[in-house]
């Protein structure tokens, strides 16, 4: 969480705008991309692009979307917003180890090639959390 102190100093746009939360940012989404290409050899399916959203949302931690059966994106969102934003300056930031979980939630969505958690989606899962 960050402090109260931390919250007068930058706003989310500052935040957003950091050279460092930028750099930061892409170094963490290429390690994601690498994991996912590597499920995805393993898996033998098409390999989803992965995209790390600095918006912050209150409930989704993640989102995978499919435009077809077995071809689609994943995207992160890593800032939990404590009320419904822009209203509120509450927010903290997801830890590495809960976006990896995340990803690997979405990931499922994507090797089930079913979008609502179905059993296809559950069995699937289940193979990841062993990962």
């Amino acid at each position: 969480m960050f402090t109260q102190e931390c919250r007068r100093c930058k706003t989310l746009e500052e935040v957003w705008n950091d050279d460092g939360v930028k750099a930061a940012k892409k170094a963490l989404r290429e390690k994601f991309q690498k994991k996912v290409s590597g499920w995805a050899e393993k898996d033998r399916k098409t390999r989803p692009p992965v995209y790390i959203s600095l918006k912050p949302k209150m409930k989704p931690l993640g989102m995978y979307f499919a435009k077809q059966r077995g071809k689609g994106k994943i995207v992160l969102f890593p800032i939990r917003a404590e009320k419904k934003p822009p209203i509120t300056d509450e927010f903290h930031v997801l830890s590495e180890e809960e976006m990896l979980e995340t990803l690997k939630h979405e990931y499922a969505h994507h090797v089930a090639r079913d979008v609502p958690h179905g059993k296809r989606f559950k069995d699937a899962e289940r193979a990841m959390a062993r990962r």
